[in-house]
């Protein structure tokens, strides 16, 4: 790890303001669980991916009932709050200006009541109760994140974040850098290998994205 002197100070403070926070948090293992909703979206003729049709549902409330069964804590990370009104679930706006994924995961972290949080995006349709289990699961203290990795590469928006990441999340957001995966670099990140991810979802379907209309019919050929 290369990291400036600056960072470290930065980092040691960051670190020393978080365990002040987590002071505060219940005591107990559990997970919160998170949404992150992108907003709307150009390959869609602008429209928000959430409240895009899939077989009679929106995408945002097929996600929330999978999500909703397994969290208490339920956070959806939106600068849109009126459009969910709807959902019975936790809703709070990006800290920081620049909309990304990495600022949702800030958001979401940050609001977390528990030392860590589950993570999925808004246009992932196909989402498996089972594969979200078998995450938390294989979720250790000793993590910092938990990534599910397939020949295609990692799914860091489907994975388990400690809050821990926050102080690394904010120097990056801070230096207007938004990739999510450049933060691993800086963390104690573990996998769960395609093997062992498919004995819960064969088709890998909870890694689905409705990214291009194309795919939403692709999607809906999938449906249960």
């Amino acid at each position: 790890m290369n990291n400036s002197l600056n960072f470290q100070a930065y980092n040691q403070f960051n670190l020393h303001r978080q365990a002040m926070r987590d002071s505060f948090l219940p005591k107990q293992s559990t997970t919160s669980g998170v949404i992150l909703s992108g907003g709307n979206c150009a390959r869609h003729g602008g429209k928000n991916k959430a409240m895009i049709d899939i077989c009679g549902q929106r995408i945002i409330v097929r996600i929330y009932h999978v999500m909703k069964s397994i969290f208490k804590d339920l956070i959806l990370v939106t600068n849109d709050p009126d459009a969910y009104s709807d959902l019975d679930v936790r809703i709070v706006k990006d800290i920081y200006g620049d909309r990304s994924a990495l600022t949702g995961l800030h958001a979401g972290l940050d609001a977390a009541m528990n030392t860590h949080a589950f993570f999925v995006a808004c246009d992932a349709p196909l989402i498996k109760k089972e594969l979200i289990k078998l995450m938390l699961k294989h979720w250790h203290p000793e993590y910092d994140a938990l990534v599910p990795k397939t020949s295609a590469g990692m799914e860091p928006l489907f994975a388990v974040y400690s809050k821990r990441c926050l102080p690394f999340i904010e120097h990056h957001l801070d230096q207007k850098k938004y990739k999510i995966m450049d933060i691993y670099n800086y963390l104690n990140v573990a996998n769960i290998d395609e093997s062992i991810l498919r004995e819960h979802d064969s088709n890998l379907s909870s890694f689905f994205n409705v990214n291009t209309p194309d795919m939403i019919d692709a999607a809906k050929s999938m449906v249960d």
